[in-house]
């Protein structure tokens, strides 16, 4: 009797072809991944490439920011007419302590955002009866935040061809409904709300309502539902936040 040799393993599937096909056939990566579910690798080129774009368009993104800060510091200033005149003058210029350290702030605050919400889609799956282990959520997370990075460019050609009088915030850099919202005439809890709606977080939910189907075993409704709740948790923090500062 003849031994017989079984057919050799497929060969993996390199990290970068998940980076591709998350745009286009993110089922795929998810399948892939979910026996296998590390996160680091997507998360660190989420959080480099972030930066390298970030600090590349910052001259054309920082008027934005610029903006919402000085507003927030007008807010302050209202709110503590007992300010030294000297404090009121240095806030209103810029110079105080941190500033000009957006640019390297901002891509490891969403770093940070893509620990917490691959936890708020570990607490999503047990709300609706998934099986994605902590592991599998942060790796959801982390390749559901990749399409974010076109989010990020997108910011900084809106930053280049938007009027001066657009760059009044950096919500009016995001594909949405905020592009119409006069941030100085609405309340920021309409802001941040509205914010909630653009399309590249609307994207992000969709691919961790499918990563939570395709590593929880959950039906296509199910999925959906997870994908409203994580929508809604991640809305409290920002209007908490513009509730607290308006």
């Amino acid at each position: 009797m003849s031994d017989v040799t079984p057919p050799p393993a497929p060969a993996p599937t390199p990290v970068w072809e998940d980076f591709i096909d998350i745009f286009l056939s993110p089922t795929k990566v998810f399948e892939r991944r979910k026996d296998d579910p590390t996160f680091f690798v997507p998360w660190l080129v989420f959080i480099v490439l972030s930066a390298v774009i970030m600090i590349a368009g910052w001259s054309l993104l920082e008027p934005a920011y610029r903006a919402d800060s000085l507003r927030g510091v007008e807010r302050y200033i209202a709110s503590h007419p007992d300010l030294p005149a000297n404090v009121v003058e240095q806030m209103r210029s810029g110079r105080g302590p941190g500033s000009g350290l957006t640019k390297y702030f901002a891509p490891v605050g969403a770093g940070v955002a893509v620990l917490l919400v691959g936890f708020v889609t570990w607490v999503t799956g047990k709300i609706v009866g998934a099986k994605t282990s902590l592991a599998q959520a942060f790796m959801v997370s982390a390749y559901s935040y990749l399409p974010r990075l076109l989010g990020t460019l997108v910011a900084v050609v809106l930053a280049l061809v938007l009027p001066d009088t657009m760059l009044n915030t950096a919500m009016h850099l995001q594909l949405g409904p905020a592009l119409a919202f006069d941030p100085g005439a609405t309340k920021l809890t309409t802001m941040a709300l509205v914010a909630r709606l653009e399309i590249f977080t609307l994207w992000t939910t969709v691919l961790i309502a499918l990563g939570l189907r395709v590593t929880g075993g959950i039906d296509k409704s199910k999925a959906v539902l997870a994908g409203v709740i994580a929508w809604v948790i991640g809305a409290i923090l920002p209007l908490a936040g513009a509730a607290m500062a308006g």
